[in-house]
């Protein structure tokens, strides 16, 4: 299959489907996933309470991402060829690892689940700032979120997050270290991903007891 991005849909956040698979089933912690890399500080008090507390499960779940061992040896495995780009990187790749081993994780087809993602999000379009309705248009028309597993994928998409940077720094290239560091960035993954399903699901039930999520 041959893919095309637009230059509009990227933003900060590139694992969207990591964070979609980190909201349980549960649809406002969806949205507020989606929402939450460009609502800066106590902004996210203007969302409804639901939405309100995705928006929190995002900035948990980039704390414990961004501090995890596991994760920083990830980054390292490739800083070498990517510098400061590296943290960017291995978010794309993780969603991809994601959407290879999909099924160890839910029992809904890939396909199933994106559907209902994209529905989802269409469905609370008026919380939905501009920027990612375009990316959500953008992943109907493409089936990108699916489409993660295929490296091909995985290359185009790091080239277009190279047109949006200042410098164009060509992250396609990082493609080789994914085929060169393969199985350990996979292995890394696999038990990284365990870790940080059980912490949000502690940090929910903590937090917010009342929440209904998918066990």
């Amino acid at each position: 299959m041959t893919f095309t991005f637009s230059k509009d849909y990227l933003c900060n956040e590139m694992n969207y489907l990591s964070h979609a698979y980190l909201s349980f089933g549960n649809e406002e912690l969806l949205v507020g996933n989606f929402i939450a890399d460009k609502v800066k500080g106590k902004k996210y008090l203007n969302y409804p309470g639901g939405i309100q507390k995705g928006i929190l499960l995002h900035r948990q779940i980039d704390y414990f991402t961004d501090t995890h061992p596991i994760v920083r040896y990830m980054i390292d495995c490739i800083y070498p060829n990517n510098g400061r780009y590296s943290p960017i990187i291995v978010d794309v790749f993780m969603d991809h690892f994601l959407a290879v081993h999909w099924e160890k994780y839910h029992t809904k087809l890939l396909q199933e689940f994106v559907n209902y993602c994209l529905n989802v999000l269409e469905k609370y379009k008026s919380y939905i700032p501009i920027y990612i309705q375009d990316f959500i248009e953008f992943a109907k028309n493409t089936n990108q979120l699916v489409e993660y597993r295929n490296i091909e994928c995985i290359h185009l998409t790091l080239k277009q997050i190279s047109k949006k940077l200042l410098n164009q720094p060509q992250l396609e290239s990082a493609v080789n270290d994914l085929k060169k560091h393969y199985i350990t960035l996979q292995n890394l993954f696999l038990d990284y991903f365990p870790q940080v399903i059980s912490y949000c699901k502690a940090w929910i039930t903590q937090n917010f007891p009342n929440l209904i999520i998918e066990n």
